[in-house]
């Protein structure tokens, strides 16, 4: 609490005429704190003014001080000060801040330094005890209303400055500024938001235009000089020509700023006696007195001439206070008179003023921080917004210096339900925690697996990776589940997780990774390391787990209050209370309470956070989905079909909404083609992301979008109907990503049922088909027209063959010209075949056509076969015979051809294929022990291969499996059969035996 002290005066006679000053003995009105008066005189005297001229020189003379204070506390004596004094003193005893408010109907009481207002026991001056901020009110005036109310986040900060009077410190004041914006995660751009040689002209342009473009200046920070102006005191600006100087009376800028009062909620005058008033009974009284009589909320400016260090000093710690450290004014300017008090030698601490009022409160905010973050976790730059978890960061430190005392991996899951706030508590509080604790030496890297794991680690990590010594990495994994969520290769998880675990063994290395609890059983899928410990096994050792559990009561009122208090908000009595007891009857709703409590504060009034606007919200349960709602109902019809068809795209089904999980999607991938479609969707796009109900990342060609998070998915019934209405279509357009992904790994074209398949999708779903698609299904469709004219070739091949074949079987001994010339031609077209064919080579080449230019296995087998009745045990017979059952579908004997192959085989090449159908048919079955034995088989065989030698790609065998791919299941490994074929094909090197050894013995 802070304790508000206001000391108000009127003149005896003529009280209504503020400016009625008559320099002699004046007797004066001081209102009691019982609503009563006494009286008290003031002697006017020419001594007084002496000692007031003194107080603005150097070298000031610390008797006068003190005797001006002693004079100001002789005057207020009356109004029984001695109560007040203590009051003050106790507080600042007790780290209290007090605010001591003086209000006067006699101006020329502003002319006097009441900072140095002196406790009669003590002879402290009130004004320069640590807890106590002294500020000047004019009576009968009020303070603009905010415009927009409330204010939105954030709020830009104008530095403007001349130095037309001479050289200002402006290099070392935008430095402090950027500085505190930096860590306090505030916009500031030097491009916009700094108005160096400053004249009234694009002064005001420049609030102008600020207001018309919705992006409101907060604070206005001039640095000048302060000159005279007749009677009274202005500010030194540019002119509207070069080099011109003026003098800015306080009149005049008050007529020229006085309609932005709404806006700016803060004036900082860094310029000498901008808070002079001048003559005694000047009408016009200081600058920062007529801004502050215009409407401005809060105005500080220096009574007398501000030394250069003390003004650098004053911004530094001003802004580090109000954006570093969420502070309010009142804090921050307290802050900055401590620490100018500790200068001696300048009477600097004194010269600070500041003009607000009473009816402002005694916690005011000139920029505007969101303290929750709704349905988005949060992120070190808002750990100065979460509350609550000391508990659980606690035992994430613990449990990793434990880790490291064992020297044991460092390496550690944080495991908890969707929605229990692991995320945050790893990224916002223990993450930012060790970095701290670290002095610097512990830089900090965050990823999000994605579809490409890999990749994305090998991008993040440091170049220098193990760390040096003076530098160590903690690297956060969030949302590991994304490895089964987003990856469908099993190889290529478990590469992920293999050199995760390699590199938490490395010194320097620490290693926290979020994991829903509902995905730990399938890490038993995933190998970690050489001797077969699986990631559920690490998942479920103490050492390297911690478990995030739902909040309790007390959690809960930290989370709802911390934040509130960190920002200057209050909630209405009861409310808290309310907000906790409706959680015990919703497991699981930290963030439905999250994104109740952000939409609070944006319908907060004033500074409160009050019971009408939770019930206006539909309180804890129906908060988000209300909002989601209201998104929807601001949108048309056919915007409206366009959030539809983006947010189902979102999700993943999974087996229901309770497992549903939110999925990355780059953003060029939603888009639907046609201009029209197109603006819908980047609309949408953005008053998605607008309302937080959304979070794009990136930038460019490579952002992408997702739901902000899954309690979205199991919260909002509207979502529910979509995804139960769209369920064919989403299962359909995942078979559609799965052929991309396929398209984009091997460039695999669609033939056959997949081309009328994709063909189908894009006429039933034209603006959820992607341009990616479009670009698949034209270069299919181009190349299923250039394989019906092979098909045409290939059929007077197979006819000519067959001549051939009928003319060397059955005519032999009578061969002639025209049949031998035929051979000649088939044998030109058919490189594979040997100058002189005899029966199986013709046989075994007609069957290779079938396979290669007709795509039929079932053709294929048949033609082997009737070659194998004559050569049983020629081993090329069964290699081929082998390769058309795998292209087949017929796994089972598809491996027991492989086997008999290689019983018969000499050709290292054909050993090779036989030894890579049947680990690519005991893959498909997905056989741990035959594959395994294949594997073996497989890499023995290759690594026996000369370097001479080469292995071609089958490109029938690859499309034939693609195809297989929709019409079996999903799951099948084709990736990692694919990515085998790939490091086969080509010479044999040494780096694809140690490839090829990875792939199949992991």
């Amino acid at each position: 609490m802070v304790d508000e002290v206001v000391l108000e005066f009127a003149r005896a006679q003529q009280a209504g005429d503020p400016f009625a000053f008559r320099f002699e003995p004046q007797s004066y009105l001081l209102r009691t704190e019982g609503g009563g008066f006494e009286s008290s005189e003031l002697p006017w005297t020419a001594s007084l003014l002496a000692d007031l001229a003194a107080l603005q020189k150097p070298g000031l003379d610390r008797v006068i001080v003190q005797r001006v204070g002693e004079l100001l506390r002789r005057f207020v004596a009356p109004i029984d000060m001695a109560q007040i004094e203590s009051r003050c003193v106790a507080a600042s005893r007790a780290g209290k801040q007090v605010i001591l408010t003086i209000r006067s109907a006699a101006a020329e009481l502003y002319a006097l330094p009441w900072e140095l207002l002196t406790d009669k026991g003590s002879g402290q001056h009130l004004g320069a005890l640590p807890s106590v901020l002294i500020r000047y009110e004019w009576p009968q005036t009020h303070t603009a209303a905010e415009s927009p109310s409330p204010r939105p986040e954030g709020g830009r900060i104008l530095f403007a400055w001349s130095a037309t009077g001479g050289a200002v410190p402006a290099n070392e004041q935008v430095q402090a500024i950027r500085s505190a914006c930096e860590s306090g995660f505030l916009p500031f751009d030097e491009d916009h938001d700094v108005l160096p040689n400053v004249s009234c002209e694009r002064l005001v342009a420049t609030l102008e235009a600020a207001k018309a473009k919705g992006q409101p200046i907060s604070v206005l920070h001039l640095l000048c000089h302060g000159g005279a102006s007749g009677s009274t005191f202005g500010l030194l600006l540019n002119g509207n020509s070069d080099g011109e100087s003026v003098v800015v009376d306080a009149g005049t800028l008050r007529q020229l700023l006085a309609p932005f009062a709404d806006m700016v909620r803060l004036v900082v005058l860094s310029a000498c006696d901008s808070g002079n008033v001048g003559p005694l009974g000047n009408q016009l009284g200081s600058v920062a007195q007529a801004l502050h009589r215009a409407g401005f909320c809060s105005v500080t400016a220096s009574r007398y001439p501000l030394a250069v260090a003390a003004s650098i000093k004053l911004t530094e710690t001003l802004y580090r206070g109000l954006v570093a450290e969420n502070q309010s004014l009142e804090q921050a300017l307290l802050a900055v008179r401590n620490r100018l008090f500790r200068d001696p030698s300048q009477l600097d601490w004194a010269t600070l003023q500041l003009y607000a009022r009473s009816e402002n409160g005694v916690d005011s905010r000139p920029l505007i921080f969101r303290p929750y973050r709704g349905l988005l976790a949060f992120h070190p730059q808002h750990s100065r917004f979460f509350f609550g978890r000391d508990r659980e960061i606690a035992e994430i430190k613990s449990a990793l210096s434990k880790l490291d005392r064992a020297q044991l991996p460092r390496f550690l899951i944080v495991a908890g339900a969707s929605g229990s706030g692991k995320s945050s508590v790893v990224l916002a509080g223990a993450m930012p925690q060790l970095v701290a604790e670290a002095d610097d030496r512990l830089q900090s890297v965050v990823i999000r697996p994605g579809s490409d794991p890999i990749h994305t680690l090998e991008a993040a990590l440091p170049k220098e990776t193990p760390p040096s010594r003076a530098r160590g990495v903690l690297l956060v994994v969030d949302q590991l589940e994304e490895i089964f969520t987003h990856v469908t290769d099993s190889a290529v998880r478990t590469d992920f997780v293999k050199r995760l675990w390699r590199l938490a063994q490395q010194s320097g290395v620490q290693i926290i990774c979020t994991l829903r609890v509902d995905f730990i059983g399938e890490c038993g899928d995933v190998v970690v390391d050489e001797a077969g410990l699986r990631l559920d096994r690490v998942a479920y050792d103490d050492r390297h787990r911690s478990f995030i559990a739902q909040l309790d009561g007390e959690q809960l009122r930290a989370i709802i209050e911390g934040p509130a208090q960190r920002v200057g908000l209050q909630l209405e009595a009861g409310l808290t209370s309310r907000m906790v007891e409706a959680i015990g009857a919703e497991p699981g709703a930290l963030p439905l309470l999250e994104h109740t409590l952000d939409l609070l504060w944006l319908r907060r009034s004033g500074r409160m956070l009050t019971q009408a606007g939770y019930d206006a919200l539909g309180q804890l349960s129906g908060a988000l989905s209300q909002h989601a709602e209201a998104l929807l109902l601001r949108l048309s019809e056919e915007e409206q079909r366009s959030a539809q068809r983006l947010m189902v795209r979102l999700v993943n089904p999974g087996d229901g909404v309770v497992r549903a999980t939110r999925q990355r999607v780059p953003t060029d991938r939603l888009q639907p083609s046609g201009a029209e479609a197109r603006a819908r969707f980047v609309k949408v796009l953005r008053e998605a992301t607008d309302a937080r109900l959304l979070v794009c990342a990136g930038e460019a060609q490579h952002e992408t979008v997702e739901v902000a998070h899954e309690a979205l998915i199991r919260s909002w019934p509207r979502l529910h109907t979509w995804l139960q209405k769209d369920r064919v279509m989403l299962a359909e357009l995942s078979s559609l990503e799965s052929l991309l992904a396929q398209w984009r790994a091997h460039k695999a074209l669609l033939t056959g049922e997949q081309l009328r398949f994709v063909e189908r999708l894009a006429r039933d779903y034209p603006e959820s088909f992607p341009e990616e698609a479009r670009t698949l299904l034209a270069s299919s469709q181009k190349e299923a027209h250039k394989i019906f004219l092979l098909k045409r070739i290939g059929l007077f091949v197979v006819l000519a063959t067959t001549v051939i074949f009928a003319s060397l079987f059955y005519f032999e001994q009578r061969a002639s010209r025209q049949a031998e010339l035929a051979r000649t031609q088939l044998v030109s077209l058919l490189s594979k075949t040997s100058r002189n064919p005899s029966a199986t080579e013709l046989l075994r080449t007609l069957a290779r056509l079938r396979l290669e230019l007709e795509l039929r296995p079932d053709l294929a087998l048949e033609t082997v076969a009737q070659a194998l009745r004559t050569e049983p045990h020629n081993g090329a017979l069964l290699t081929d015979q082998a390769e058309y059952f795998l292209a087949s579908g017929d796994l089972s004997a598809a491996m027991v051809a492989a086997h008999a192959s290689l019983q018969t085989e000499s050709d290292p090449v054909l050993r090779v294929y036989g030894a890579l159908w049947g680990w690519t048919a005991a893959r498909l079955r997905m056989q741990t022990e035959d594959q395994r034995v294949w594997g073996e088989r497989l890499l023995t065989e290759y690594s026996k291969l000369p370097s001479t030698a080469s292995v071609e790609a089958r490109p029938a065998m690859t499309q034939l499996m693609i195809m297989a791919q929709r019409r079996l299941t999903q799951s099948l490994p084709l990736t990692d059969v694919l990515a085998t074929f790939a490091i086969l094909s080509g010479p044999n090197t040494p780096t694809k035996v140690q490839d090829l050894r990875k792939r199949l013995l992991p």
